[in-house]
């Protein structure tokens, strides 16, 4: 009897003297996936990104070709010095090129052949599947606007742009690709080929 009441008693004071600890239920943390980009009009993410933000545009021109347009300015920046603006000359004509799917090609085209037929003539050369044609204006000329698709059933995307001015083709290209992106900016190279067509114009 005494022995169980001794071990009642220190059963007891080890129960007494333990620290009191208190357990709380696991909190459930909502996770942010990295990469994943919400289709809004000016997507962000909340981590890293500004409540507003506004992209920085310079302006290139060059007058021995008489042409200028915008571009995005942190293509200036080094890291991005791959998309920067390019300038090529080639036996049949002039490329400029911006980010790294974005291509403007200024040729002199055969006597006689007007945009719709260069149009016709670069979708055969090419073998693209014409998916859509109308009519629109590039640096206030009349132009040819295209998508198409390339690399067989179910291809890639591409657009051209067609126009012409003071007897040369100015031929604008944009395809699918590894793409020149600033994911810090929210700025897709999309988007620096679509500002480049708006603000093209010719200059004297």
């Amino acid at each position: 009897m005494r022995i169980l009441l001794s071990l009642a008693v220190i059963i007891f004071l080890l129960c007494a003297c333990a620290p009191m600890v208190q357990v709380s239920p696991t909190a459930i943390v909502p996770t942010v996936t990295p990469g994943i980009v919400a289709t809004q009009a000016q997507p962000q993410s909340p981590a890293t990104q500004p409540v507003s933000f506004e992209i920085s545009w310079k302006i290139y021109q060059n007058d021995e070709l008489g042409i200028s347009f915008e571009y995005p300015a942190v293509y200036d920046e080094p890291q991005y010095a791959s998309c920067a603006v390019r300038v090529n000359s080639f036996p049949d004509g002039t490329e400029i090129s911006m980010g790294h799917q974005s291509f403007l090609l200024i040729q002199q085209p055969e006597e006689g052949v007007a945009i719709q037929s260069y149009v016709e003539n670069l979708v055969a050369q090419k073998g693209w599947m014409l998916e859509t044609q109308e009519e629109t204006t590039v640096g206030g000329e009349e132009a040819i606007h295209i998508e198409y698709r390339f690399g067989g059933v179910g291809g890639r995307y591409g657009t051209a742009t067609v126009t012409s001015h003071d007897g040369l083709i100015f031929a604008f290209n944009f395809y699918a690709g590894a793409f020149c992106d600033a994911p810090e900016a929210n700025l897709g190279e999309g988007y620096a080929y679509q500002r480049w067509l708006e603000s093209f114009s010719f200059v004297p």
